[in-house]
């Protein structure tokens, strides 16, 4: 089979992730609206909306990265695949729906979010994932150096917050794969065992 070709329908997710990123960006200012839209796309294909509180109120405020774990964490693929394809079409994104998520790393289920619940979370967690979100894409972009400044400041803030260890790194690879690393289980396995030829020492 052509080199080409694998690589094309091993990594089908890569453009669709990417421009989702782009759209959701646009509701960086406008989460209310953002999560209506969630809301919508669980309604039309019958599931439970997983965004809400311990005590079953809805989410007011969400972040982009807990948006990009509803289609990233352990669930049917077919079910993957229609919350792909009603984001698509809810966003209005260009690129065709994934068939596959080949080397997507994916989330726990119990532990899907990246902020806590609201009555742990600082007040700044989610706008500052929003801020990482949003310099993650510019840097990715365009290395200049005052994206890469940007980029280390909210990367700084936000790692130390509650709720997020390594899956910061999968949130970054998730909308730019070109661009960051992925340092779920797995890869930190592969990097720093010593029978690997690219290990960490």
């Amino acid at each position: 089979m052509d080199i080409n070709i694998q690589k094309k329908k091993e990594f089908s997710w890569i453009n669709f992730y990417m421009e989702f990123a782009d759209k959701l960006l646009h509701f960086k200012s406008n989460r209310s609206q953002l999560l209506m839209m969630i809301n919508d796309i669980y309604k039309k294909l019958d599931m439970r909306n997983p965004f809400t509180e311990s005590d079953g109120t809805p989410f007011e405020d969400i972040c982009p990265f807990t948006v990009f774990g509803c289609f990233n964490k352990g669930i049917k693929h077919e079910n993957r695949i229609a919350i792909a394809r009603e984001i698509r079409d809810k966003f209005k994104i260009n690129t065709s729906v994934p068939i596959d998520f080949d080397g997507i790393p994916i989330l726990n289920n119990i532990n899907a979010w990246f902020f806590h619940g609201k009555n742990q979370r600082n007040p700044n967690d989610i706008p500052n994932l929003w801020n990482i979100f949003e310099a993650a894409i510019n840097y990715a972009d365009d290395q200049s150096d005052t994206n890469k400044e940007a980029f280390i400041t909210f990367y700084d803030k936000v790692r130390k917050q509650a709720g997020i260890k390594w899956n910061l790194t999968m949130g970054l690879y998730w909308i730019r794969p070109y661009a960051y690393i992925n340092l779920d289980e797995r890869n930190r396995y592969y990097l720093t065992h010593k029978d690997f030829p690219y290990h960490l020492s």
